[in-house]
């Protein structure tokens, strides 16, 4: 009789130990998962530039990882080498400037407005010119 009491003493306690195991481990999950989703920021815009490396939305720098996703207007996996400068995107990065998916939202390209051409003054270059536009000094590369 005391050996089945203590059989079962021992199996609670086992059981006791393993549940506050089990709930620490959840619980510790749930707050890794639960900080790494507070970092995920959302956004999108007009491509700029593609580099290698990275892309330029909206005159902000976003870095490429081997890691980032890419889609197609239809929600399909696609390659970088399928966004274009001007694409309408949406995107999440993790809070640390890298993508972690572009997607193309419109392939109509944005339409870049035209330099104005008035200008009050130059300065030459061997790379081109500085061209005083509206009290701006541009740089216009050579013809």
């Amino acid at each position: 009789m005391m050996e089945i009491l203590s059989n079962s003493i021992d199996r609670g306690r086992v059981l006791r130990v393993a549940f506050i195991f089990l709930l620490l481990h959840v619980s510790v999950f749930v707050s890794v998962n639960k900080a790494m989703a507070e970092d995920i920021a959302e956004g999108n815009g007009h491509i700029d530039r593609i580099d290698t490396g990275q892309i330029i939305i909206d005159d902000c720098t976003y870095f490429l990882t081997s890691a980032t996703l890419f889609f197609n207007t239809e929600g399909r996996t696609t390659s970088k080498s399928s966004l274009q400068r001007g694409h309408w995107v949406s995107f999440q990065e993790d809070g640390k400037g890298r993508l972690l998916r572009v997607t193309i939202k419109s392939q109509d390209l944005k339409k870049s407005e035209p330099e104005p051409q008035q200008s009050t003054g130059k300065e030459s270059s061997s790379q081109g010119e500085m061209v005083l536009v509206d009290g701006v000094w541009r740089n216009v590369p050579a013809e």
